[in-house]
């Protein structure tokens, strides 16, 4: 691996050197020896988290996807967190998201959840998205649901295991009040 090449393509990329920027990309992409130096490269570029929302195509599709997939196959909590939290760049490749089985960010992380509970923040995480989507699902309400009886109540009951410090104990309190009502006008 030629760790200047990065640095030089950073700063192409900085100054708005697209050309050279891509040039120089590919250039450290294929400058890795083995396997070890790219597994150690991309963990590295990953846990520092600096790369922003997106990461340049090139270096995500050759270079970390592939370390990440392979994690994936394996259900590995670290790849499948860091797939999450990449998930934009698999959005942008049809070929990467097909790889995955379409999996959407929040099911990579309900999958780095059931391998690994305690694997860094994935339970708040997770709480905070299954919270955002009751919120969701009742939004409406007494016009109706977004989603089925059954599945609000699976959803609230997952949420009630991640929330362990009742950070969501009013929005519960409000969502089973919604299913007792809604479970009422189907009984009519």
């Amino acid at each position: 691996m030629n760790p200047p090449l990065y640095t030089e393509f950073r700063n192409c990329a900085d100054r708005g050197d697209r050309e050279q920027a891509a040039r120089l990309v590919r250039q450290f992409i294929d400058s890795f020896e083995n396997e070890t130096e790219r597994r150690t490269w991309v963990r590295e570029f990953l846990e520092g988290e600096d790369y922003g929302h997106k990461i340049r195509h090139e270096l995500y599709r050759d270079l970390i996807f592939p370390e990440l997939y392979q994690g994936f196959r394996i259900n590995d909590p670290w790849s499948l967190y860091f797939l999450a939290h990449t998930i934009q760049n698999v959005y942008k490749v049809r070929e990467l998201h097909e790889r995955l089985d379409w999996k959407s960010d929040y099911t990579l992380l309900e999958s780095c959840y059931r391998a690994a509970p305690d694997f860094r923040d994935v339970k708040a995480q997770l709480l905070d998205r299954v919270s955002r989507g009751l919120h969701f699902a009742i939004h409406e309400w007494p016009t109706g649901l977004l989603c089925e009886i059954e599945e609000l109540e699976s959803e609230l009951g997952f949420a009630k295991t991640l929330d362990s410090e009742n950070r969501y104990f009013g929005l519960f309190v409000k969502v089973e009040a919604v299913l007792e009502e809604a479970k009422a006008r189907t009984m009519r």
